[in-house]
């Protein structure tokens, strides 16, 4: 993982016309830091109320999430908090709809904010997109990027970008987006497949995130244990045997019902394999993780 540098004291020619929108729950000391970073920014930006999924009745989550259908879509339930995650972002999503905004910069409160991202020249991006991805945990994108500028390199995604904590998006991408999440059936990063959509990543990054921090995280760690990757395969099997066990659809025989069908297990098994690794066209991204004390 890269992060780009920022260009000194001199800001460029930042558009302060892109409203930036924080996701954020009421209350929490997030603001706090989140303010002091975003003295730096001379434009529009605001906080947006984010959903707290842990309050939500069952009644209401019946109303605005799928699980049989998350479960074919991601292999596994979403937390309360998840859910709420997805109709943050998707209430932003509705809210450029209704307003007709052209495009609108989507934090969340854990966002660490660089000197190159206030430096960034956003309004410059003029290259049709539906999203821009400014940090990833990990994709396989396009090895040659399609755009730069100041610096920073955009490449067109091909497999799954993870992390919705800082990216552009535009009011095409919003549409796609807010109608692919009626009902709530994926985690907030993201209700469509980026192969379905006109999706850069960044690199190098002018955001960084720390998952350590992520409130998140406790809530999907127990749900993988339950609903763990290999499914109903024995650990030791997927360890030795992965490959062979994926491009002969054994995987999809036994854990069928965690797929959206074949052409599903296609996408989400056996072309990550192919891109990550006989291919010299693209470019495997991975974040690295930090050691935690």
């Amino acid at each position: 993982m890269r992060l780009a540098r920022g260009a000194g004291q001199k800001a460029l020619s930042v558009d302060m016309n892109v409203p930036i929108f924080v996701i954020s729950l009421p209350g929490s000391p997030r603001r706090e830091t989140m303010t002091r970073q975003m003295a730096r920014w001379g434009g529009r930006w605001s906080f947006v109320d984010a959903v707290d999924g842990r309050t939500l009745s069952a009644e209401e989550l019946n109303r605005v999430y799928d699980e049989k259908r998350t479960l074919r879509r991601i292999g596994r339930p979403m937390s309360k908090g998840e859910i709420g995650t997805a109709l943050s972002h998707a209430s932003i999503y509705r809210r450029m709809e209704e307003e007709g905004i052209p495009r609108a910069l989507i934090l969340e409160d854990d966002a660490v904010l660089s000197s190159a991202f206030f430096d960034f020249p956003f309004g410059d991006i003029s290259w049709p997109f539906d999203l821009i991805s400014f940090f990833t945990d990990h994709a396989i994108v396009r090895r040659a990027p399609s755009a730069e500028l100041a610096g920073v390199g955009f490449h067109r995604a091909e497999w799954r970008s993870t992390c919705s904590v800082a990216y552009l998006i535009s009011l095409d991408g919003a549409r796609k987006l807010a109608a692919a999440g009626k009902p709530i059936q994926s985690v907030a990063d993201w209700p469509l497949r980026v192969s379905r959509l006109v999706f850069y990543v960044a690199q190098p990054f002018i955001v960084d995130h720390h998952h350590e921090k992520s409130t998140l995280q406790s809530g999907r760690n127990q749900l993988l244990r339950q609903y763990p990757k290999q499914g109903r395969l024995p650990r030791f099997v997927v360890k030795y045997f992965d490959l062979p066990i994926t491009v002969l659809f054994l995987r999809y025989a036994i854990n069928y019902d965690r797929y959206d069908g074949f052409g599903h297990y296609i996408s989400r098994e056996i072309r990550p394999f192919v891109l990550r690794r006989w291919s010299s066209r693209y470019l495997f991204i991975r974040r690295k993780q930090r050691k935690t004390d």
